[in-house]
């Protein structure tokens, strides 16, 4: 047997599909708030390149060695075909109040990114089991995505 008990030696694999701890955490390069927002009124080609943007920007994070090699050292396999939380942190550095909300249809698109990137087999209900958003205060700016991993037992009383 193995360090993982249950599971027998026969290497990554086995360890990786049982211990995920670590939330897999992407950042979204270059924006210190989420650029789609649901109280935006865009026009439909402005808003067209910006999700056009944010699905490649996600795209090129989700095939990034660092980003890969840091989850499957983290216990993440690819694709993700299991159930997972996706969450939105918006990082602002001063008090005013945001809707924090708001910024789901950032989240929506950045997981379709990852979708297309390979990270993610699919984006329905069965994997993506939960979509929610925070707003942190803190020293710095930004806007990361976090995927933690659920349980089967959780992701079935939800």
């Amino acid at each position: 047997m193995s360090a993982v008990e249950g599971f027998p030696d026969i290497g990554y694999v086995a360890r990786a599909a049982a211990e995920v701890t670590a939330p897999l955490v992407t950042r979204i390069p270059g924006w210190v708030a989420p650029p789609l927002k649901s109280n935006d009124r865009l026009h439909h080609m402005a808003e067209h390149r910006v999700k056009a943007s944010l699905r490649a920007d996600a795209g090129w994070v989700g095939r990034s060695r660092q980003v890969r090699a840091k989850a499957r050292a983290d216990g993440w396999t690819f694709p993700i075909d299991y159930p997972v939380e996706a969450l939105i942190v918006w990082e602002v550095t001063d008090r005013h109040r945001r809707d924090a909300g708001a910024s789901t249809p950032t989240l929506k698109v950045w997981l379709d990114g990852l979708r297309d990137a390979g990270i993610l087999a699919d984006d329905h209900h069965g994997i993506v089991v939960e979509e929610r958003a925070r707003v942190e205060v803190g020293d710095r700016r930004g806007v990361r995505i976090e995927l933690h991993r659920v349980e089967p037992d959780d992701a079935a009383a939800r």
